[in-house]
């Protein structure tokens, strides 16, 4: 059906505030799978062996998690499908979830700088009633706003299942300062702020139906759902306070692993747009996207004098990503692609190696997937040639792509 109704984007002042809960933990309980229950125990084992108390994996427990992840997001998937036409998840550029009855979504856009809130329109007779709607969009964006990174990881599907097996031990590693901790002045702000707060972020809301800012009187097709979209943009200074926040941990670990910090910094904008949240299905984790199979491995020899297989919980911790992520940088930079002479041409080869792995990096210069190989050649070209040899043979244009990106983006850090 249609409704021609006029939408004021004037937002009422409320002061109640609700914190529905997430649909994660109705499907983790509603079929707990055998690969869940066997990467929970294999977790807790590995977790009580360590004396450093580091949350390791066994390659039996990281593979029984890897399956579980799978599992648990086939169900989360297919429960959202009956819900929402189009199924969204976190990923390394947004952070989604779900209210328990399925009926709310909100979704943070990291690299556009935006939340959206999807809410069913509260009706009164044929027409949307937009004073209570409004009210209950602006609890959202409360609780959005109120939430910690400790209870947003215990909110995410794949790990959903560990908590509810084992309870809380393995997140106490992760911090349980604000997600959006970059907007208030202090750390924990209290709720006369987070308040203050939301209702201005409010005030700049817009309501969006099928791509179009309903602002003026339009006709409005409601689907049987009658669901509507407010979109709420972020301060635009956002990005750069969230990259003052991490500025003590990227320059610490940048020295001690004897990287550039503005490369630190150019590598978590382009990998996650500082999402603590992001992860990617590889799988990959936090603001420098670790994997923990190839590049966990390698920095945690270097770290610990041993390859460990690092919990996702120890990678959503901000500060532990970002000294794995600087390591992981080391190890390229002065071990794998040590041989480079040039220090331009081996920052361009690093910098692709993050990426996409040192040995298609070495596929840019010839037809062996061998760095031993590639070096002899690297080394009879200028950096210029390097890099355009990178940016024009590369396998993937993703790396290709990334490396503009990259270096793009580091002279943003200079002064940060």
């Amino acid at each position: 059906m249609s409704l021609k109704i006029k939408v004021f984007l004037v937002f009422m002042l409320f002061t109640s505030v609700s914190h529905p809960q997430s649909a994660v933990s109705w499907v983790i309980n509603d079929e707990t799978s055998q690969s869940a229950e066997q990467a929970a125990s294999g977790l807790s084992n590995d977790f009580k062996k360590n004396q450093d108390r580091i949350p390791v994996l066994s390659l039996e427990s990281f593979k029984s998690l890897e399956q579980a992840e799978a599992d648990v997001l086939r169900r989360y998937k297919k429960q959202i499908s009956q819900h929402w036409s189009d199924v969204q998840l976190t990923n390394r550029m947004q952070w989604v979830s779900y209210s328990q009855d399925w009926q709310v979504r909100k979704r943070t856009h990291f690299e556009k700088n935006i939340v959206d809130i999807s809410v069913t329109a509260v009706m009164s007779g044929q027409s949307v009633d937009f004073k209570n709607t409004n009210l209950e969009v602006e609890r959202h964006l409360r609780s959005l706003l109120e939430t910690n990174l400790r209870e947003a990881v215990l909110q995410e599907p794949t790990l959903a299942f560990v908590s509810d097996q084992l309870g809380t031990q393995l997140f106490e590693q992760i911090p349980d300062v604000l997600v959006f901790s970059e907007l208030f002045s202090s750390k924990q702000p209290k709720s006369a702020e987070i308040k203050k707060l939301t209702k201005k972020l409010m005030g700049k809301a817009q309501l969006a139906y099928d791509k179009n800012l309903a602002t003026k009187t339009v006709t409005i097709p409601l689907d049987l759902t009658q669901r509507l979209t407010y979109t709420i943009p972020l301060p635009s200074n956002r990005l750069k306070k969230k990259a003052r926040e991490y500025r003590p941990d990227i320059v610490k670990h940048a020295q001690l692993m004897k990287v550039p910090t503005d490369l630190v910094y150019a590598i978590i904008h382009t990998e996650s747009h500082f999402n603590p949240l992001a992860r990617s299905p590889i799988p990959a984790y936090g603001l420098m996207q670790i994997v923990p199979r190839t590049a966990g491995l390698d920095a945690t020899k270097y770290l610990y004098q041993e390859s460990k297989l690092l919990s996702p919980t120890y990678l959503y911790n901000p500060t532990k990503n970002i000294e794995v992520g600087a390591a992981y940088l080391n190890v390229l930079y002065y071990h794998y692609l040590k041989k480079i002479e040039n220090p331009k041409s081996r920052l361009y080869c690093t910098i692709a190696a993050y990426n996409t792995g040192a040995t298609n990096v070495a596929k840019a210069f010839g037809s062996e997937p061998k760095m031993s190989m590639a070096i002899g050649k690297i080394n009879k070209l200028s950096a210029n040639q390097v890099l355009a040899k990178l940016l024009e043979y590369l396998p993937s244009m993703e790396t290709r792509n990334y490396i503009k990106k990259v270096l793009a983006r580091k002279s943003l850090y200079s002064n940060v």
